[in-house]
């Protein structure tokens, strides 16, 4: 078990090179980018809910019974995992989201050239820092220790 990382462009980001090369963006996707531990969930959800709202009843929204993680799939984790993409994109119904944690500067050239939507969260850095430092150590009790000033 374990994870390929990849230095891409001073970053260390696992599959990224991957969905560089061969993420293809329409003008109708919505690419949710957010750092780790700074919403990404909660926008998920809110970006699902508002982009599919005349797909489902309130009753019948598949955020009842699915993670927003599992109805809005992470580009470098679930699609790009290795060069072998995982899930059928040209498949996918329009629009299509998207998420990812790589900065703009990382982002497909299709990206950038599209007219596809990019939504980011920005959050506290210091809120985001201390709620990603007590994750890890939630992964890995007692292994992180304190920094000194």
């Amino acid at each position: 078990m374990g994870f390929f990382f990849y230095q891409y462009q001073g970053c260390w980001i696992q599959g990224i090179i991957s969905f560089h090369r061969n993420f293809h963006a329409k003008a109708t996707d919505f690419l949710l980018c957010t750092l780790p531990k700074s919403g990404t969930t909660w926008l998920k959800a809110l970006a699902f809910s508002i982009v599919n709202r005349d797909h489902y009843a309130p009753a019948q929204t598949p955020l009842h019974t699915s993670s927003p993680r599992a109805l809005v799939p992470c580009c470098k984790f679930h699609i790009f995992e290795n060069d072998q993409n995982s899930i059928n994109l040209d498949g996918l119904p329009s629009p299509r989201i998207f998420a990812t944690h790589a900065p703009y500067s990382l982002l497909p050239h299709s990206v950038k050239d599209s007219n596809c939507r990019i939504v980011y969260i920005c959050r506290n850095p210091l809120d985001q820092f201390i709620s990603h430092w007590h994750f890890v150590d939630t992964q890995t009790p007692g292994t992180l220790k304190p920094t000194s000033a």
